[in-house]
């Protein structure tokens, strides 16, 4: 196949990011706190799944979507844009690490009805679970997925509904596990919460539903002081880690183990990683070093790293050869988009990751990023800088 074989299939591509990001913006805008969690979800466009759905991988927590059902059989935004919040729910709520032990089938169901009290009529499509239709009587109104499930469990039987009406739930912790321990879906859940919850602005806060603000607010309390006490070397650590994208292979000269044919199939992973280094002037060289240390780390464990040296502009970019690369001083203004878009130009074919080191002093981030972004501020930046967004934020302590 020449040059031009893959072109309908990137024009497609690019026509369902474009569509996500106009959504995103809308969120974004109306919605900030649901705006800013699907902004730190890692995002994929998959035909293995019939809807939407988020789950814990070894990569993260990811957003799935198919894009047929969600820009083809989907055509109204408002349902789109209930469809994004109903999965954020499900991480707000900690849906994902809380069907240990349970009939996940079920649980699903429980989980989908608690979480669509929250949307209006007009954002669920027509065949959306809810509370007083589908065989689900009124008692359930105002209960959690815990109440309802436990509530099912003992009325299936008499209820007459299918737990084939539930959505597949992939990745979400049950009683055989997912390879990843609660404790670090926990972690990770909270951390994608209470980061959205604070980067959205006390005016906007009043708008969340007060049963959601509650549970914001709690687990906000649990993890007070995060930027400060968050160990950033493991949180870097993670992020390199779970950037990694799946890509499947065959190998024509090795028989599958398990079904005994040729191609035998053959997951690769691939760690590729951006790192944007502010060259404004703001971070000392005792910083660039503490920083470099973690990403020579990354560097060794596998990951291809690509260091983009940036102010208001692009003005370098090359791979990370295995030492503290010589950073000039501009001294000029910073600006965070340049450095985005360059990465967005070519993420889907390069970067799953970008990792930015600032001091998070310019004007906020306007171009959306396509893949996940971490922020790490140097010790001297303020509480809530103005320019980061879209992503997690960690802080090096001062050396």
């Amino acid at each position: 196949m020449d040059a031009t074989g893959d072109r309908p299939a990137e024009r497609r591509r690019d026509t369902v990011w474009h569509g996500l990001d106009r959504l995103l913006v809308r969120l974004l805008m109306e919605e900030p706190f649901f705006g800013h969690i699907v902004s730190n979800l890692a995002r994929e466009f998959t035909e293995r799944i019939p809807t939407l759905g988020v789950g814990l991988t070894n990569d993260g927590i990811c957003l799935r979507i198919h894009p047929g059902f969600f820009f083809e059989t989907v055509m109204d935004d408002r349902i789109r844009v209930g469809l994004l919040k109903h999965e954020v729910l499900h991480v707000v709520f900690h849906h994902l690490r809380s069907g240990r032990g349970k009939d996940l089938s079920v649980y699903g169901i429980a989980c989908d009805l608690a979480v669509n009290e929250f949307l209006e009529s007009d954002e669920l499509t027509d065949g959306a679970l809810r509370i007083g239709k589908n065989g689900f009587p009124d008692c359930l109104h105002g209960k959690d997925s815990e109440w309802i499930y436990d509530y099912l469990m003992e009325h299936r039987p008499q209820a007459g509904f299918s737990s084939g009406l539930a959505a597949t739930h992939e990745g979400w912790l049950s009683s055989e596990g997912t390879g990843i321990e609660e404790s670090d879906a926990k972690s990770a859940l909270e951390r994608i919460v209470v980061d959205a919850w604070v980067r959205t602005k006390p005016e906007d806060r009043s708008s969340v539903n007060e049963g959601i603000q509650e549970v914001a607010e709690r687990q906000a309390r649990d993890r007070k002081g995060v930027l400060a006490q968050v160990d950033w070397r493991r949180s870097l650590r993670i992020f390199s880690a779970s950037t990694g994208r799946a890509r499947l292979t065959f190998r024509y000269r090795r028989i599958s183990r398990r079904y005994g044919t040729v191609p035998a199939p053959r997951l690769r992973r691939d760690r590729r990683v951006a790192v944007a280094v502010d060259i404004s002037g703001s971070i000392t060289d005792e910083v660039l070093a503490l920083f470099f240390e973690e990403v020579d780390s990354m560097h060794r464990s596998g990951t291809a790293i690509t260091v983009i040296e940036c102010d208001d502009e692009v003005r370098k970019v090359y791979p990370y050869a295995g030492r503290i690369p010589e950073f000039p001083k501009t001294r000029g203004g910073t600006s965070f988009d340049p450095a985005v878009q360059w990465v967005n130009e070519r993420t889907g074919t390069a970067f799953s990751g970008l990792v930015y080191l600032t001091d998070g002093e310019a004007y906020p981030l306007r171009e959306i990023p396509r893949c996940r972004i971490l922020w790490v501020l140097s010790p001297d930046a303020r509480e809530e800088p103005p320019g980061p967004r879209f992503g997690l934020m960690i802080r090096i302590p001062s050396p």
